[in-house]
């Protein structure tokens, strides 16, 4: 449990400190590109897996599936590699939870080509997922 809690806890506090930085510093919509139309552009995702449900509904929503995942752990005592995967889960759910209800959108600001800007919180969960697959 202690694994899940670690993991959750610094990636939100890592999604918390880029989306700090990047709102504070860098304009809305434009691309600080790195190479074509990789780089840095801030945008605010109305959007999200939930596409009808208003911020407090989602927020709900993933804080029972947050806390579902909590006591299968504590419950089941998977590997440490599953633990750690479910905690960046847990962790990047946690942080586009926090965004939606203190602005009513998410912080995206990774421009990575053809695919949709995301943000840590987004990289962690898709992390967690792999890792908790793959975890023996």
């Amino acid at each position: 449990m202690t694994v899940l809690l670690l993991a959750a806890a610094a990636t939100l506090a890592a999604d918390a400190l880029t989306k700090s930085l990047v709102t504070a510093h860098l304009a809305e919509g434009r691309l600080y590109g790195v190479a074509g139309s990789w780089g840095v552009r801030r945008v605010h995702n109305r959007r999200g897996a939930l596409l009808r449900a208003s911020p407090g509904q989602a927020a709900v929503a993933w804080l029972v599936v947050a806390g579902g995942l909590v006591l299968l752990v504590g419950l089941s005592r998977p590997a440490p590699g599953v633990v750690a995967g479910l905690g960046l889960l847990v962790g990047g759910a946690a942080g586009n939870v926090v965004d939606r209800l203190r602005r009513g959108a998410v912080v995206d600001f990774v421009a990575a080509g053809r695919w949709p800007v995301f943000n840590v919180a987004d990289a962690a969960m898709v992390v967690g997922v792999v890792l908790a697959a793959v975890a023996p």
